[in-house]
Formats: structure tokens, C-alpha cells, sequence
């Protein structure tokens, strides 16, 4: 089976001359043991790999990839700051491995933001109005391969803070 969703570069460091690179992304879109994932760098380049390091919340949608690349990729600031009503935010990603792309809304008061995104978003990034990580889109509203229009669901780096901790 191939699917496809986003995910966002939060740490890279080199060992031993490789570069060693953390992804946050929905937990949804993390696989099991064996698992191949190909990220796109956004260069115009892909890196592959079997049995990358791989690991879900174990009651969150949000999980984190390890990927090992001969490039460095930088990585995204996080802000571990709860989101408040009518804060904007932005969804940043590669819906079905197209864009960037980019929408805008604001945290609702249910927990809920009013951006818009395309099916192949889970995992994408929702963002403050300062460009830092506050959070994981985990779902839209709509169904099939529709544009889901206006409400979508994010899980704040808040409420996992101590979990990534741990994966880091």
C-alpha cells in the first residue's frame, strides 16, 4: 500500500557524517516494522529507507520519524505554548506530495482551526504567526479526495510536550 502525508524536519544532527533527522507527523502516517518511507526535501530530491526508526503516541494522533540522510535538512522551531481562541494559525504542507501548501485560519475554541487542507495533509504543520510548530494536523472534514473546507483538527505540541521530549 502506498499513502502519503506530511511531516516536518524538528531535529538534525550529524553522526558520523550522516545526517540523523527527526520528523513530527500524524501518528496515522507512522508504519509498522519494515515500513519504506520516502521523504522529499522539498530540494527536488527523495531519500528512501526500510526499518527507519518509527514511533506513534500511544494515545495521540501525532508520532515521529528518524531518517538517516547524507544531507542536512533544517529543521522547524517549536513552541510549546498553548494555542488560545482566535490565535491565527497556518497549515503548511504536501497534501498527496504537492506544494508547499499553505492555508490560513485560527484556533477555534473547541480546539479545532479553521484552516482549509486536501486530503494527504495529516501530519502537516499548523503554525503561529511567528513560523514556530504549535502543532500536527491530524484530520479535516470532508470525504473522498475533496478539498476540506474550513475546519480540520490539530493535536498542540502542547499536549505531547514530555512524550517528544522522550523521542529526542
Amino acid at each position: 500500500n502506498a499513502w502519503s502525508g506530511t511531516t516536518t524536519p524538528i531535529k538534525c544532527e550529524e553522526v558520523d557524517g550522516m545526517y540523523h533527522v527527526t520528523f513530527l507527523t500524524a501518528g496515522h502516517c507512522i508504519g509498522g516494522p519494515g515500513t519504506i518511507y520516502a521523504i522529499d526535501t522539498g530540494q527536488g530530491t527523495s531519500t528512501a529507507g526500510v526499518g527507519v526508526d518509527g514511533h506513534a503516541h500511544p494515545d495521540l494522533d501525532v508520532g515521529v520519524i528518524t531518517f538517516v540522510c547524507a544531507d542536512p535538512i533544517e529543521a522547524g522551531e517549536i513552541s510549546f505554548a498553548a494555542p488560545e481562541f482566535g490565535d491565527t494559525v497556518f497549515v503548511c504542507g504536501y497534501p498527496s506530495g504537492v506544494g508547499p501548501y499553505l492555508t490560513e485560519g485560527f484556533f477555534t475554541e473547541d480546539g479545532r482551526i479553521s484552516a482549509s487542507a486536501f486530503p494527504g495533509s495529516s501530519g502537516s504543520a499548523v503554525c503561529n504567526a511567528q513560523g514556530q510548530v504549535i502543532g500536527v494536523f491530524v484530520a479535516g472534514y470532508g470525504s473522498g479526495f475533496q478539498f476540506i473546507d474550513f475546519m480540520g483538527l490539530c493535536v498542540p505540541t502542547a499536549d505531547f510536550r514530555v512524550w517528544l521530549a522522550g523521542q529526542l
